[in-house]
């Protein structure tokens, strides 16, 4: 994080702001270098005059500006100057510090600030001037050094190679989509883990004809998009699930984040759908377990994360992460294809310093009482249907869902995920064999979630949740590789 860091910006934006230590460094200007060339100015009751308010005067056209306006203009910006020095002057909790070097001519600190008036009577102020502070006398080196050190010039510096970045999920694969290569030098700037910039598909969907499939899918045709989707996001971030009364509470929170037009024709639809979702048995080896048994106790929601990776010199990149899968996988699991995609040279991405993100919620589910094992979980609310399906609802089937995870690269949002919460589960819970406590991930495709009539198939899969086991072993070897340690 950059909290602690020195902050550069100007006094406008500082507006409300406060920091334990500030200088103010920019408000020693003359007064004339912050003169506007246009003369406009307000003009008070006092001077007598028809017009009042701003006004401009047009002698400045002819080069004629009048006595009254250049008085009335340096007033206003004086007393412009003392508003913005106030600003600056009032955003330290402990101490302020005003540069004033020594300059000729006057300046906006000696016609307008005065430090007794801005220290107040508190007795806890103290005020010291500069000329207070002992004179600062420049070091010369030594006669040795001056006799014997030739002045020669400097060798340039080799070329600047990048050793540390901040990146995340998003980052990747927006490197990947625009067929960036590995490089020494990348982007650092360090982005959220959700992006605005995906891509949804507005023609194609099953139409209006096409059955359900089940009695109620209060989504199934709700818009897609980045922006419900983040609406979408904040609703079950702040929902209950065990609320007793989970329609009315639903209620009020959709009502935060679903405004206008939204609302009025989408707005009991998605209460409707939020509250069935949460009824929802997960399936695989979540089994009967619903967001609402398992209980806000059992849930972490919008966990953030950085998580330390290797140095670049170490060469770590993102393919390495599908091989690691190739040799950890059967070659019955279900991420196996997408193990051979990530392995891909297009991913010979550079990953090194930090990778940020944010798990929409992390799920406990503690059958055998000392045992806890967690899923990291996602809400998606990508519409899968499309033209020439028997039913909306089968679109959120297995196989769908996982062709849409890969599309997206879910699968690695996912692994970056697990190996966060294994370092995190390693460092505050000992006791527990992290690998073994990360049972896999359950993304929930909101819209295929319909409470008690969603679908399940003989394995106990159910529609709209995709669940993945990892393997023993591989959260570990997973973390000692992006740390840099390739056993």
């Amino acid at each position: 994080s950059d909290s602690s860091a020195v902050q550069i910006m100007t006094i406008h934006v500082s507006k409300g702001l406060e920091f334990p230590f500030v200088v103010v460094a920019d408000t020693w200007q003359e007064e004339s270098k912050r003169q506007k060339e246009v003369p406009v100015f307000r003009l008070p009751h006092e001077e007598g005059q028809d017009s009042l308010g701003r006004v401009l005067d047009l002698g400045y056209v002819v080069a004629n500006v009048s006595a009254l306006a250049a008085q009335c203009v340096k007033r206003d910006q004086a007393d412009e100057a003392a508003r913005l020095l106030y600003v600056a002057a009032t955003r330290a909790k402990h101490h302020v510090c005003i540069m004033k070097p020594n300059i000729k001519g006057q300046s906006v600190l000696d016609s307008r600030f005065h430090a007794d008036a801005l220290a107040g009577s508190s007795p806890n102020v103290t005020i010291r001037d500069a000329a207070d502070f002992p004179e600062i006398t420049k070091p010369l080196p030594s006669v040795k050094e001056s006799s014997e050190t030739a002045q020669s010039t400097a060798d340039l510096p080799s070329p600047v190679i990048q050793t540390y970045r901040r990146t995340s999920f998003t980052g990747i694969t927006e490197i990947h989509k625009n067929g960036a290569v590995a490089s020494s030098r990348i982007d650092t700037r360090g982005g959220a883990d959700e992006s605005g910039g995906h891509v949804y598909r507005a023609v194609g969907y099953a139409d209006n004809k096409t059955p359900l499939g089940v009695d109620a899918m209060p989504m199934a045709r709700i818009p897609g998009g980045a922006h419900i989707g983040k609406m979408l996001h904040s609703i079950y971030e702040n929902v209950n699930p065990a609320h007793e009364s989970l329609h009315d509470h639903v209620q009020e929170v959709v009502k935060r984040f679903v405004l206008g037009k939204m609302w009025e024709e989408h707005g009991a639809n998605i209460v409707h759908a939020v509250v069935l979702t949460h009824g929802t048995a997960l399936g695989g080896e979540l089994g009967a377990h619903t967001l609402t048994t398992l209980g806000p106790h059992n849930r972490v929601a919008e966990m953030s994360f950085e998580m330390a990776l290797a140095q670049f010199s170490q060469g770590l990149t993102v393919n390495q992460i599908g091989e690691l899968l190739l040799q950890e996988l059967p070659e019955a699991d279900l991420l196996s294809p997408y193990a051979k995609v990530l392995a891909d040279s297009s991913f010979r991405i550079p990953l090194a310093g930090l990778i940020n993100g944010s798990i929409d919620a992390l799920l406990r589910v503690e059958d055998t009482p000392g045992s806890p094992r967690f899923f990291i979980s996602d809400y998606k609310s990508n519409r899968l249907d499309r033209a020439g399906d028997e039913t909306v609802i089968s679109a959120y089937s297995r196989e769908r869902m996982m062709e849409e995870m890969q599309h997206h690269h879910y699968p690695l949002q996912a692994l970056i995920y697990g190996a966060a919460v294994y370092r995190y589960l390693r460092w505050r819970a000992p006791q527990l064999d992290a690998d073994a406590a990360i049972a896999g991930f359950a993304y929930m495709f909101i819209r295929g979630m319909v409470g008690s009539e969603t679908p399940v198939d003989e394995n106990g899969n159910t529609t709209g949740v995709l669940t993945w086991t990892a393997p023993s072993g591989l959260w570990a070897k997973l973390s000692q590789l992006l740390g840099g340690v390739n056993s």
